[in-house]
């Protein structure tokens, strides 16, 4: 068979292909090239915190707890301030109320603090003057502090207690505390 020269020059079009062929290969390299170097930095960044990841979960569930205790602290401080300027009068009005919703002329035992006492004898005299019968023992609890109150009669009961209330604040803050920490530290897991 016979065979001419080799053809040393191409069309426009061809060249044209040619180039946007060659141009779309390169980009392709280049942009695979980027994605195994990103993919590489992000595994050596991975490997750099993920001893990290450890202390901050126990930093974080560490300032948690220091924050529920203080979050206690200062409930307390305040609650209790407030109970010893006004837990007299707090008790007083609680029990005036109650004994307002009494039905009849029940018998009743009110159990509070010594110094709560004269606040809620003078209520209750003014239960008296409104027409109200109201057969009522005090018994002061020397356990009982400002504000807490206890009411007895044949039915039933009712009553407040510091002691109390901050268990049931407590118990909240805890069950808080047992809640995970999010967002959870995923990231720095290894895959």
């Amino acid at each position: 068979m016979l065979g001419g020269p080799q053809r040393k020059f191409v069309s426009r079009e061809e060249a044209d292909r040619l180039a946007a062929q060659a141009l779309a290969d390169g980009e392709a390299r280049a942009r695979q090239t980027a994605e195994v170097k990103g993919f590489a930095s992000v595994d050596s960044i991975v490997a750099h915190l993920s001893p990290v990841a450890g202390q901050l979960a126990e930093i974080a569930a560490a300032l948690r707890q220091e924050a529920a205790e203080l979050a206690m602290i200062a409930a307390k401080k305040i609650a209790g301030e407030a109970l010893d300027r006004a837990g007299a009068e707090a008790a007083a009005g609680a029990i005036a109320d109650l004994m307002r919703q009494l039905k009849g002329e029940p018998v009743v035992t009110v159990t509070l603090a010594a110094e709560s006492l004269p606040e809620v004898e003078r209520r209750m005299e003014q239960l008296r003057r409104q027409g109200r019968t109201i057969n009522m023992a005090f018994v002061a609890d020397p356990q009982s502090r400002p504000g807490d109150w206890r009411i007895e009669w044949g039915e039933g009961s009712a009553g407040f207690s510091r002691e109390d209330a901050e268990a049931r604040i407590e118990s909240v803050l805890q069950s808080r505390l047992d809640d995970p920490i999010a967002p959870q530290l995923e990231l720095f897991t290894a895959a």
